[in-house]
């Protein structure tokens, strides 16, 4: 996607360990929700195409990624900013990079990746003892049961941890 760069940092690992959070107190049904919100949350790269170049695109095969400048003789057509999870896996991110860079005619990224910890606070309801949710009719069946909410809420620090990519996309001089 070539697109504006998200303004503010991403909520998406802290709904995430909140999520695996109340997966341990929900069970089965937790778990089907983190992994929704995992399989949903893309590694998709902001692109930025500076205005003044308008190249065809290329084959993402051909876009390479460069953790230092390349000798050869370049212009800078755009950047990236981003920040994914700490433990998004490297090479997923760099093929979705490959393949923006190619849609604004890209023959490399010059790209930095920096491990950042930052802390957010959030507000979370206060749970109350446990209430039962329904009875079963079953001989040696028993009854379920979850916190019930207050209506208060409280304010917890969590921590992120994330990288955070910038760059520069490149195409090469002729």
């Amino acid at each position: 996607m070539v697109a504006t760069p998200p303004a503010g940092s991403s909520l998406g690992p802290c709904l995430a360990r909140h999520l695996a959070r109340q997966c341990r107190r929900f069970g089965p049904l937790g778990l089907a929700v983190v992994l929704a919100v995992g399989c949903a949350a893309p590694l998709a790269p902001n692109i930025v195409r500076y205005p003044q170049f308008n190249y065809p695109p290329t084959d993402a095969k051909a876009v390479t990624i460069y953790k230092e400048p390349p000798p050869a003789q370049y212009e800078a057509i755009g950047e990236v900013r981003t920040r994914i999870p700490a433990n998004a896996p490297m090479d997923q991110f760099e093929q979705a990079l490959r393949e923006e860079a190619a849609k604004i005619g890209a023959n490399g990224v010059v790209m930095v990746v920096q491990d950042r910890v930052t802390e957010q606070k959030i507000q979370r309801p206060v749970m109350g003892a446990q209430q039962p949710v329904g009875a079963s009719s079953t001989p040696g069946g028993g009854v379920a049961t979850l916190p019930a909410q207050t209506g208060r809420m409280e304010e917890v620090t969590i921590r992120v941890h994330e990288k955070e990519i910038t760059g520069v996309v490149i195409r090469f001089k002729k």
